[in-house]
């Protein structure tokens, strides 16, 4: 086309005001740049290659699923580079990318469709956690993906893998406790007395025993038995009893003290039974 009929009209139609309507998918002066040479057409419509976008794929774009980076990265249209997000790689930045080496640890699927950023579903019986990396061991991961281990009956822990508190052995499903633990898990200490220590004194661990620590006043391996000052108890001039918490003397007539180890003010005596000089009712209170 042209005056001197010098212009190609390759892939349209030459119009009478001379001028080329270019085929579908054709472009140019000339329709001779097939989708502009970054596709090919395909029943009359551009298909681009990859990091070109458009209708006629002139626009400059990147690597992606529908969109640039398939929505999962910064597309560098400079040099048509896909920067991804994290948790997702690849060109296109369209592969899910899950913690573990590899993803989930080859325990587990990486699931990219279902969740942004991706993360790892269904580990192998026996593993959960964010990359399949936590062992539960004697238990079932219940419910599927929460991370929790339901434990089988004898076993505790993060992991299911502490049978009866690491304090006993699992029969039948019962945890048979060591010495000096009780519990459903052993996880109590079993110190002597009824209930432990009397309820008076604290059960602790020491040497491989659980023993009792007594409150002030009790002692003996249960804490049953009144400690009062005095040697022997009370001087064995009072009898020792419970006062409150703890222990305490009471005296035998014309005695005093905490141990009943002195007379009483006004009292004399090597018993304690006669009235100071001056004095007199040693059966009352010497007045």
């Amino acid at each position: 086309m042209g005056a001197s009929c010098d212009r190609p009209c390759v892939n349209g139609t030459v119009t009478p005001e001379d001028t080329c309507v270019c085929d579908p998918c054709y472009y140019g002066p000339g329709c001779d740049l097939e989708c502009s040479n970054h596709g090919s057409c395909q029943n009359d419509q551009c298909s681009c290659d990859e990091a070109w976008r458009g209708e006629d794929c002139s626009i400059r774009g990147c690597p992606g699923e529908l969109e640039d980076c398939s929505g999962h990265g910064y597309c560098n249209r400079l040099d048509q580079v896909c920067y991804c997000q994290p948790n997702w790689k690849g060109p296109d930045c369209n592969t899910p990318d899950c913690p573990g080496t590899p993803d989930c640890r080859d325990r587990g699927y990486c699931d990219g469709t279902n969740y942004d950023p991706p993360r790892c579903v269904n580990c192998t019986q026996g593993w959960m956690g964010s990359e399949c990396q936590v062992p539960c061991t004697h238990g079932v991961q219940q419910p599927m993906d929460s991370g929790f281990c339901d434990c089988f009956p004898c076993y505790s822990g993060t992991s299911c893998d502490m049978e009866c508190t690491d304090h006993g052995t699992c029969q039948n499903g019962t945890c048979q406790c060591q010495s000096g633990y009780e519990g459903d898990m052993c996880q109590d200490l079993d110190c002597p007395g009824e209930p432990d220590c009397t309820d008076r004194g604290t059960c602790v661990r020491r040497g491989g025993q659980s023993i009792c620590l007594c409150n002030p006043g009790f002692g003996g391996l249960t804490c049953s038995d009144l400690v009062c000052p005095g040697e022997p108890a009370c001087s064995s001039r009072g009898i020792c009893t419970i006062v409150g918490d703890t222990t305490a003397c009471v005296c035998e007539h014309g005695y005093d003290g905490e141990a009943c180890d002195r007379c009483l003010p006004r009292f004399a005596g090597d018993f304690c039974d006669e009235c100071e000089e001056g004095y007199i009712g040693s059966d009352t209170d010497c007045s």
